[in-house]
């Protein structure tokens, strides 16, 4: 390093470095290190198990259009995703899906903790021992572990690990935890081990996303299952709304019903099929991911090709996002709350901000 490098890295570090954990930047002058020189340290060795997998799915899938999105969902490597298809899931809203997100891990985690806890109930001795919902809380731990491991260890991807070890403790000394803790303890396991993940959008927009469907929950017992699915995709987006237009000026109008059948088949059939690939020698299955992926691509450009699938919007002041929130809370209430309609009134200032504009003349 020169003396000027380092007072330019100490004068002004941006704040997304310091959101991704990086304290420092700089550059090799001379010879590069040899490959081998590295080979002994366990996060090489992790990258070199990454890069082979990576290799054998890229093997298996060939030219297909969408090899790039197995390879994201298996190992978190998005450099083979094209700009044409990200645009696309930033229109319908469902950039989240087609990397190793933190639903992924969750969802995945959730299914080992099933498989577990159904097999564990085979054996009635072994419950008299250890409750069968205790039993998958450890299995399920791991394999998010391994998950986030397999993709790197993504800043995202550990937060998510962080929240499930925080729930996992809270569910396995609390025998009926309430969700209210569960998401305290994750929040605070969070923020505890990486104090500048309050910094990242997503840091705010999935916590919010969860305590809003927690709050929203309230008397959800009583419907369907699938009408619970589709109130869950309309609360995460109404409840999402006012951040999203804060943070990023745009919402996509059609993201509720592309998340309603995107996410059970990405996050139940695809990422299953692109971990079983990555781990078995068998084509086929790297191909099945595959074609889940494609008959999504297919729905998702149906509904990108709606007129006008994105609503932009100026960023709103401070005074119009709180008011927007305290409509989001108003709105979520239960059915038959008086005065629920007084929170779409208090949406109005967050769509019709006021600009600046030229002075008379």
């Amino acid at each position: 390093y020169t003396e000027e490098n380092t007072l330019s890295l100490h004068d002004a570090l941006p704040i997304w470095l310091l959101e991704r954990n990086i304290r420092a930047t700089g550059s090799l002058a001379g010879r590069p290190v040899a490959a081998a020189g590295c080979g002994g340290a366990a996060a090489s060795r992790l990258d070199g198990l990454r890069e082979r997998i990576r290799a054998h799915l890229a093997a298996g899938l060939g030219a297909a259009p969408y090899a790039g999105v197995v390879i994201a969902l298996a190992v978190g490597d998005q450099d083979a995703i094209p700009a044409s298809q990200w645009t696309l899931f930033r229109k319908t809203g469902t950039s989240h899906l087609f990397s190793v997100s933190g639903l992924h891990i969750t969802l995945f985690s959730a299914l080992v903790f099933a498989l577990v806890g159904g097999l564990w109930r085979l054996f009635p001795r072994l419950n008299l021992r250890l409750p069968a919902r205790r039993a998958g809380i450890a299995p399920g731990l791991l394999a998010a572990a391994a998950y986030t491991a397999l993709a790197g260890f993504g800043i995202p991807a550990q937060r998510t690990l962080f929240m499930l070890a925080g729930s996992a403790g809270v569910a396995w000394l609390d025998r009926i935890p309430a969700p209210s803790r569960l998401l305290a303890a994750a929040l605070a396991t969070v923020v505890l081990i990486d104090p500048w993940a309050a910094l990242a959008p997503g840091f705010w927009l999935s916590f919010a996303a969860v305590a809003a469907l927690l709050y929203a929950g309230m008397g959800g017992a009583t419907r369907p299952a699938w009408r619970n699915w589709l109130h869950a995709q309309g609360t995460v987006t109404l409840a999402l709304a006012p951040l999203l237009l804060a943070l990023f000026h745009e919402i996509s109008l059609v993201s509720p019903l592309a998340n309603a059948v995107a996410i059970p088949l990405v996050s139940l059939v695809a990422v299953p099929l692109a971990l079983l690939s990555s781990v078995l020698p068998w084509a086929w299955l790297a191909n099945a991911a595959h074609a889940v992926i494609a008959a999504v691509m297919i729905f998702l450009e149906a509904l990108a090709a709606l007129p006008r699938p994105v609503f932009n919007m100026a960023a709103p002041g401070l005074p119009a996002l709180l008011f927007a929130l305290l409509g989001t809370a108003l709105l979520l209430l239960p059915r038959g709350f008086p005065a629920r309609w007084l929170g779409a009134v208090l949406f109005l200032p967050l769509f019709f901000p006021r600009l600046p504009a030229p002075q008379p003349g």
